[in-house]
């Protein structure tokens, strides 16, 4: 699982769980953004403040998409507007392994050119991951 890559890419304190709240495509898909909040929890509990962010593919040539949603309307009546992510794995640029991102609403798969991570107007890019 790449979240430690994630986490260290963009800085951020360890320990915490990432989650998508948008999903979008852009360009018919060309490009794919996932917007993201990272969020820790206190030593005493409380819910520190929680860091936004954004995931962007560059370049896609394939996305496979599946959705799990009806799994949480059958579970707990609706569906919840963030999707917490269970998996991710990065993959690697150039369309050489896709990326591949499970959550608790669906699983998708990425063939990208390249990836780029944007937190408070900063671009962050990994390379060859």
């Amino acid at each position: 699982m790449d979240r430690g890559q994630i986490i260290q890419a963009l800085g951020l304190v360890p320990g915490g769980e990432i989650a998508i709240t948008d999903m979008q495509m852009v360009q018919w898909g060309r490009d794919l953004i996932l917007e993201c909040v990272y969020q820790t929890v206190l030593p005493d509990a409380r819910d520190d403040e929680p860091v936004v962010f954004r995931i962007v593919f560059l370049g896609c040539r394939e996305i496979r998409y599946k959705v799990y949603a009806h799994i949480s309307v059958h579970e707990s009546g609706g569906v919840n507007n963030v999707a917490e992510i269970a998996e991710i794995v990065l993959g690697s640029p150039n369309h050489r392994r896709d990326a591949q991102i499970l959550t608790t609403h669906f699983s998708i798969s990425i063939s990208y050119r390249d990836i780029r991570f944007e937190k408070d107007s900063e671009f962050y890019y990994l390379g060859d991951v």
